[in-house]
């Protein structure tokens, strides 16, 4: 009898176990200095050319192997957590090692898109588009306004980031961040405002 209590039980868990939905990912369990991580969503494949083409708004390109990354995104959260803002994340460097046609999709999305005046995307010896990272990407209605990528060529073995991010500097880049910010900030509003006609963010969860 009690074999059978025993059997009966497990074939329930295991039948309402495979009915229960996929645990969602949270950003702080791959960057463990961020506070809430609430400030930040995934972003998906198959949107993501569109947010950079179309989109208004704020693109976090990093991955959490990157110890430059773990450092700075801690830095951005602070700023939009100020400006009550959003940002939109995304791995591109698993697309380079699993789909290299697709990040350069992306890397010449980047420059195609680029207003700022300076070059984000750069070149390996090789003659291959590099997105280097950290990188914070400002975008209003389709074209890059603003980016931000101090310590994306940094070497850790030479400085690391604790030691590079003096208190001047983590004031510098957060005055930076703020204004650039600042400005996406009051776009999304005037859009919002129209009844997003153009330029809304690429909705990206559920």
């Amino acid at each position: 009898m009690k074999k059978l209590i025993i059997l009966t039980t497990c074939l329930f868990l295991f039948l309402t176990g495979c009915n229960q939905p996929a645990a969602e990912k949270k950003i702080t369990e791959e960057y463990a200095q961020l506070k809430s991580g609430e400030v930040f969503y995934y972003g998906k494949k198959e949107d993501l050319k569109d947010y950079i083409s179309h989109g208004t708004g704020i693109l976090f390109l990093g991955f959490p192997e990157c110890p430059w990354c773990q450092v700075y995104l801690p830095m951005a959260e602070e700023v939009l957590e100020d400006q009550e803002m959003e940002c939109m994340y995304y791995n591109i460097f698993t697309e380079k090692k699993n789909d290299r046609a697709y990040y350069d999709d992306i890397a010449s999305l980047i420059i195609s898109q680029n207003d700022t005046g300076n070059d984000i995307v750069q070149y390996d010896s090789d003659g291959k588009q590099v997105i280097y990272m950290p990188l914070m990407l400002f975008i209003q209605e389709g074209r890059i306004i603003a980016f931000d990528n101090e310590t994306c060529t940094e070497d850790s073995s030479v400085i690391s980031p604790e030691d590079y991010w003096t208190d001047e500097k983590i004031q510098a880049l957060k005055e930076k961040l703020a204004g650039y910010t600042s400005t996406i900030k009051e776009v999304k509003e005037e859009l919002d405002a129209k009844g997003c006609d153009t330029g809304c963010k690429v909705e990206t969860n559920g």
